[in-house]
């Protein structure tokens, strides 16, 4: 850092972060009427580079605006990378099967039965991160199919139950404890996107690709965000409205019984009813 420091006009490098910020280059007019350069005065917005980057200085401006949006590319890389984890981890777990004359084919890819990475990528992102788009109109869309299908089920299934007892069932089925539970048994919990992603500062909680922080006190905000338990049952809700959006209710309900809801009416010899 302070190597950079020295060789390199206008840069100063927090040595407590692993950011150099640096003021935009000045621009250079050369006039007609004189023989020397005027300067134009840029604004004085700093931007922000990984100080590794410094060791391919001289650069002109327009390359360091270029690698100041390094930080989010890579970003969006490792989003979209999770979510085709996500999107492995569905086509693994949900058998959907497709008739075609007198033979059963099974398509493991579920490319035409499940969300695309975009309607996923929505359905993980919470209003606290400050993206374009969130999860809330998902999640409404799924928490009615949720609570029709859990109704549905119960009432087949106990024909000769009460309102009260079908209501306290249904109550059971659609809590946020319990689709909290459910997201952590199929393993979706860490999909969730929660917190808005900072670069710089003291409250900085990003870390490049490869990064590890060895200082105990500060390892936490890299590699932990903090979460209710309602934003799993939210993000569960997002997944079904999701999944009914880009497909069928067959292989909603197909999905929701993956996660562990009883949707499908089952006998005591585990029929469908």
């Amino acid at each position: 850092a302070d190597y950079y420091e020295e060789i390199i006009p206008n840069i100063h490098i927090n040595k407590d972060l692993i950011m150099g910020s640096m003021k935009v280059i000045n621009k250079r007019k050369i006039t007609l009427n004189k023989q020397e350069n005027s300067i134009i005065s840029s604004d004085q917005t700093i931007y922000y580079y990984p100080i590794e980057l410094l060791h391919y200085a001289p650069l002109n401006q327009s390359d360091f605006i270029f690698i100041s949006k390094f930080p989010s590319i890579l970003i969006r890389l490792v989003q979209l990378y999770h979510i085709e984890q996500l999107r492995k981890l569905f086509a693994e777990n949900i058998q959907c099967y497709t008739v075609s004359l007198n033979h059963l084919n099974y398509d493991f890819s579920l490319s035409y039965e499940q969300p695309s990475a975009d309607i996923l990528f929505q359905a993980i992102t919470r209003r606290s991160v400050n993206e374009q788009f969130d999860m809330e109109n998902l999640e409404s869309l799924g928490d009615c199919f949720l609570k029709l299908a859990i109704s549905m089920s119960l009432y087949y299934q106990y024909p000769l139950a009460n309102a009260g007892e079908l209501t306290k069932e249904k109550t059971n089925e659609i809590s946020n404890e319990n689709l909290y539970r459910l997201a952590v048994e199929n393993k979706i919990k860490n999909y969730l996107y929660n917190e808005k992603i900072i670069f710089q500062g003291k409250d900085s909680n990003w870390l490049p690709p490869g990064y590890i922080i060895k200082i105990n006190n500060n390892r936490n905000k890299y590699t932990h965000q903090k979460v209710k338990r309602k934003a799993f049952a939210d993000m569960i809700e997002a997944f079904i409205g999701a999944f009914l959006l880009s497909s069928n209710y067959r292989t909603t309900i197909k999905f929701m019984h993956w996660l562990g809801l009883h949707v499908i009416p089952l006998d005591q010899n585990s029929k469908v009813i």
